[in-house]
Parts: C-alpha cells; structure tokens; sequence
C-alpha cells in the first residue's frame, strides 16, 4: 500500500480527499463546537461532515483538502527541476489527510441527516419538536418506536448525548444526534432504555444538550442502516460557559470532556483547586492544559471544597479569590 500515498489513490481514498463541497476548499470561519482539538488532529464541521485541518491563528479553519488544492495549484507552476519538493509535501499531505479523517470522523455518530424534505415511513407518528416521552416507564423499557419530525422545527430542552433522558425533546434530540435537521426533519428510530445516574450534555450539530446527574428513563436512537444505536466514541465537546456543579456529590468521578476552539475567557475562581461552578473549559486554559484559541481535550476530577481560593492571571485568564466553598474540580 505504500505507493497509495505516492501516486494512487484507491476510491475509497479520494473520497476521503473530496468530501465536504465548496466551502471545504476555503478558510472558513466555524461556529463554537464545530472546530476542535481531538486526539491531535484539529477538525473542523463543514457541511455536516468531520474533515481535518488547520486552525489559524485568527481561529479559522482552513482543511487539509483547501491545503492539498493550494499545493496541486502550485505544482503546476513549480518548474520541472523542483516539481520534487512539491511533490514530496503532497504525499506527505495526502498521507495525513487518511490518517486524521478516521480520527475527525469519530466526533460524528455516522449518520449523515437528509438533505432534503421527506415524507413519513409507514408505521411513522408524525409528533411536533417539542413532543417528548417523559411518561415512559420499565414496561417500556427496550421497546422501539418510529417517529416522524416536521420540517422547520426548532430548539427544545434536551438533556444527554448518545442517550437522551425519557423528557428531552425527541425531534431536536434527533438533530443532535446527527439523524435529522432542523430545515428538513426526518424519520427517527429510537428504543427506550432504563435511566442513567448521568448524562453528559454538550455541542453537536448545532444544538447544545444539557448536562443532569440522573433520571428514570432514557432513550437512544437506531440507525437504520445498521440496526445499532447511534453514537460517538469521541468525548463531549463542552460548552465554555458550563460548570459541573450538578455533580458536587459524586468526588473523584473523572470526566473527560473536549473544549471547542475559539472559546472564551469566562468566570473562573481558584489556581490549580478551581470551585466547581468555575466555568471548566475557562479554568481548562488557565491550567494551561487547553487554550482559548485552540481548546482541547480535558480530564476534570470531582472534588471536595476548599477552604479558599487564590487569584491568579496566568495564559491570558485572571481567576477570582474565594472563601470556603462545598465542592472543587482538578485536572489530571
């Protein structure tokens, strides 16, 4: 296979190297929770579609297709006696492009929402986005059901990822789940489950799910290609106003949490022992383990209060002093 980064690619391959349209092949300007640091590579949402690339020091996006069409372009001007410099970066390019797509790919759930209007599935009930399943109980508990989402619907409380509570609204659930939009809405499967005693909210496709430490009932969605319920490997990407106070009870639980690039500097009282309704991804970048204008991927551990809090200004974020306060988070 080594030639396939050399000279030829396989179909499967260019694929790689040609998805996500137009605005793919340009800078771009992404809106917060759709360009991330993950796993080491940065990876920008355009057109629905995970693609790696390159954060700017503007905080823009520019993918490693725009990247790959600036090199081709150039090669066709590079005189022969130095066309195998050039060469050279398009392999290398080509060669990072497979390797980080898989990673990019993994903050999606693999499901691709319709581009156009649909009609019901038979069997289908048509519901309205705010339409919710809050009266499940274990009778219903791994049973499935199919639903029907109107198109132009709009934003309603949802709680989780990958695993919704029982009263987060169904349709806009769906949109963050990857299944359907919110210009075209869609047909949706999903099956009810017992409830969890924690349920990790964050950005996807737009819409930002809350964060709860427990409920009664729950539900995932299917997809239909597979018969699998829908979900992503990669962690949350985490709002950068949220704290997670919700679980001040729960000391030592670790949560592993990715801060979108392009943040901001929010409300943050502690060093090194932050308090737990510190904003996480503004005390993140304090730490130094994230940035403002990259984020990244954090681990935060649930902590015991503190009897106080220092100030500091440290990477371009000043924290606040506090006195006594029930709970802390750290860093690992």
């Amino acid at each position: 296979m080594k030639h396939l980064f050399f000279g030829f690619l396989s179909a499967a391959s260019l694929a790689l190297l040609s998805i996500g349209g137009a605005s793919a092949q340009k800078t771009v300007l992404l809106p917060l929770g759709a360009l991330v640091v993950y796993s080491g590579a940065e990876c920008g949402q355009i057109d629905g579609t995970w693609l790696p690339g390159t954060i700017t020091g503007k905080g823009q996006f520019v993918s490693l297709n725009a990247s790959l069409l600036t090199l081709n372009k150039q090669l066709k001007k590079t005189p022969k006696a130095k066309k195998g410099a050039v060469k050279k970066k398009i392999a290398a390019l080509k060669k990072r492009i497979l390797s980080q797509a898989t990673t990019c790919q993994q903050l999606g759930t693999g499901i691709i929402a319709p581009r156009s209007s649909q009609s019901a599935t038979a069997g289908a009930t048509i519901i309205d986005w705010t339409f919710d399943l809050r009266n499940a109980s274990a009778s219903d508990f791994g049973s499935e059901r199919s639903y029907f989402c109107p198109p132009n619907g709009q934003q309603a409380a949802i709680y989780g990822s990958d695993t919704y509570t029982a009263d987060s609204a169904v349709c806009p659930a769906a949109v963050h789940a990857g299944v359907v939009t919110f210009q075209h809405g869609g047909n949706v499967k999903l099956r009810i489950k017992a409830g969890l005693n924690l349920y990790l909210g964050g950005i996807r496709n737009g819409i930002t799910s809350s964060i709860l430490k427990s409920f009664g009932a729950s539900y995932s969605f299917i997809n239909p290609s597979t018969g699998s319920e829908v979900s992503s490997p990669a962690p949350t990407i985490f709002p950068w106003s949220s704290d997670i106070a919700v679980f001040r009870e729960r000391s030592g639980l670790t949560l592993t949490f990715i801060c979108p690039a392009n943040g901001s500097a929010g409300t943050i009282y502690g060093t090194d022992t932050y308090t737990d309704d510190s904003e996480v991804c503004a005390a993140a970048a304090h730490a130094g383990i994230t940035s403002v204008l990259r984020g990244g991927e954090v681990r935060v551990v649930v902590s015991p209060g503190a009897a106080s809090y220092t100030a500091s200004t440290r990477n371009g974020i000043s924290s606040f002093s506090y006195g006594s306060w029930p709970g802390s988070i750290l860093f690992q």
